[in-house]
């Protein structure tokens, strides 16, 4: 039913929509610096004595509910602190951010080592190739943990394979981690840019999905930091052909916005006007666009002439991003036990 789908895409979490009636809300604030410095924290990946009595215990008494005993917050205080720091700093909600301290203390006490010591191997056994089996794994656990749990070990430099993930919200993610009115931002350029040129909906949409990516793997939230090398490795990285076509656009759009760049693709694109590249994948085409898209004129910010529908006007091809999401939580303190 209508109603129903526009209920659910109202719940999305954090998803950025194209959606042409309502402008995005620009918001003004500081500027990107890495929110948790992993150095200033001891990361002995070792368990000591007391901090082993404490898992153990814990998770002997298995419950839904619950607060730690004062011993066990003193016997895990090196462990919980900077768990406490990165959820605030991406501001997780009181259950997800119970639910991931759960899924640490279970893994943590079945391998008897701390959570900075496992491997990128350790990592993607624990956060699982989807989140239907990443539940399945961890049947005890309350809320929606696993983005969570990405989005905190990202931030301490202990996981960044998040392409291994399998079907992953890259768009929640990076709006969890770099936060949403900067990523919102950084899409809303570059999509006007290439709606501006012709491309549709469903393309501005794959775009958004190699916005994402790029900042993820760049591990920055400026699109001014992309180097052509990490979009090069990026799409070699896909396999998905979609995906792939939307990097080599996001490499024009960039040149667009005053970076020289260029990934060679061959996939044709449709735009909402017709063919932006050819069938036949010629070879006076770059990255699957005309020369002119990757001219002087484009490097400049100017928009190709041939981009525009005959007759048309600016107004016609403005489009904006809007993001469905419920109200923010107020960031939580402490470390209720949530399991059972």
């Amino acid at each position: 039913m209508p109603g129903g789908r526009a209920c659910s895409r109202r719940y999305s979490l954090y998803k950025l929509y194209i959606n042409r009636a309502q402008s995005a809300v620009s918001q003004a604030g500081p500027d990107w610096s890495w929110p948790v410095d992993p150095s200033k924290y001891d990361r002995s990946s070792d368990l000591r004595r007391d901090e082993a009595s404490a898992l153990s215990y814990l998770v002997s008494r298995q419950r839904r509910c619950g607060h730690f005993p004062s011993w066990i917050q003193k016997s895990l205080l090196r462990l919980t602190i900077v768990i406490d720091a990165v959820m605030t700093a991406i501001d997780a909600p009181k259950q997800p951010r119970g639910g991931v301290l759960t899924v640490l203390i279970l893994e943590m006490h079945q391998r008897q080592t701390a959570f900075w010591g496992w491997t990128q191997s350790e990592w993607l056994e624990i956060l699982c190739a989807s989140k239907e089996t990443y539940e399945r794994n961890h049947p005890t656990v309350i809320g929606d943990s696993r983005h969570f749990l990405v989005a905190g070990m990202y931030l301490l430099r202990v996981f960044d394979e998040f392409r291994k993930l399998g079907i992953i919200d890259r768009t929640a993610l990076s709006c969890r981690i770099f936060g949403r009115w900067r990523v919102e931002g950084a899409i809303k350029r570059v999509v006007e840019l290439i709606r501006s040129w012709g491309y549709g909906r469903s393309k501005a949409q794959e775009v958004q999905w190699a916005v994402c990516t790029a900042l993820l793997a760049n591990k920055s939230p400026h699109l001014e930091d992309l180097t052509v090398n990490l979009l090069e490795a990026e799409r070699s990285a896909t396999t998905v052909d979609s995906h792939r076509a939307s990097i080599g656009v996001l490499s024009r759009a960039l040149a667009g916005l005053g970076r020289p760049f260029r990934v060679t693709a061959t996939t044709p694109v449709r735009g909402i006007h017709g063919m932006v590249s050819p069938p036949n994948g010629s070879s006076g085409w770059i990255d699957g666009a005309p020369p002119a898209l990757c001219s002087p004129a484009v490097a400049t910010g100017t928009i190709p002439t041939c981009s525009r529908r005959p007759g048309g006007s600016p107004g016609h091809i403005q489009i904006a991003l809007r993001l469905t999401s419920g109200p923010a939580n107020s960031r939580q303190s402490g470390w209720p036990w949530s399991a059972g």
